[in-house]
């Protein structure tokens, strides 16, 4: 009498067969087109199209500072800043600062360092000088540049891509976090900065959440401001910092 164990059973209709990694090619062969691919590609598709030898990142932010610079785009971003500068006294921060014409905007080609989804979404920029013989001191360190991450954070010592909170003082990096979340700028938003003398400003304004181009949520919307003075400084008070949400 010949018979089979439960358990072999069991095994047997658990084996499932292993999945082939997409390659490149068929990742962006599955959407409608590279543009599309570039705006919705999960961050596991991006860690193989990055290591294409095709890749082009030069490419691939030409084509989000052309949706970036559409006449829909720049009309969102008119309409925004009418709404925030149209906003009644008392309805909403009162500590924040308007980007002006003496802010530098951060453009999608400006990033010096990306990894992730790229460009406008896991990035960072710096070393940003604060000026000669200027310093801000941060847990008893004192610094002369800062980086500013494309996450919602000012770091000072390195930049950094990290999307995921963690708690101060204790966090792994030397940083203040005006919103320390996955922060996408592709679709809509911008990040400004200004340093002087007596403070250095960083907004975030109307920046939305890691891909909501895909489907996978409705846009979002956030503005937020960091501003930290240095040693000396007579404007809120020397190593100081002011969040505006």
């Amino acid at each position: 009498m010949c018979s089979t164990s439960m358990f072999a059973q069991e095994t047997s209709d658990q084996i499932k067969p292993l999945e082939v990694p997409k390659t490149a090619e068929e990742i962006i062969s599955s959407y409608s087109s590279f543009e599309e691919a570039v705006f919705e590609m999960t961050r596991e598709e991006w860690a193989v199209v990055r290591a294409w030898d095709a890749y082009n990142e030069d490419e691939v932010v030409e084509i989000i500072m052309a949706r970036k610079n559409t006449p829909e785009a720049q009309e969102r971003r008119a309409s925004a800043k009418a709404k925030r500068m149209n906003q009644p006294p008392g309805d909403g921060c009162e500590c924040w600062i308007e980007p002006d014409g003496t802010y530098t905007n951060i453009t999608t080609n400006m990033w010096d360092q990306t990894g992730g989804a790229g460009a406008d979404v896991d990035a960072w920029l710096g070393p940003i000088s604060l000026g000669p013989g200027v310093t801000f001191n941060l847990y008893g360190n004192s610094y002369n540049s800062f980086y500013i991450n494309s996450k919602g954070t000012i770091s000072f010592g390195a930049g950094y891509i990290d999307w995921t909170p963690e708690g101060f003082p204790a966090a792994t990096y030397n940083q203040v976090a005006g919103y320390w979340a996955d922060i996408d700028i592709r679709e809509q938003g911008q990040i400004l900065y200004k340093v002087t003398p007596e403070a250095v400003y960083v907004n975030f304004v109307d920046v939305d959440y890691f891909n909501s181009a895909s489907g996978s949520h409705f846009p979002r919307s956030n503005s937020f401001q960091m501003i930290i003075t240095p040693e000396g400084s007579d404007f809120l008070g020397e190593n100081n910092v002011q969040l505006c949400y």
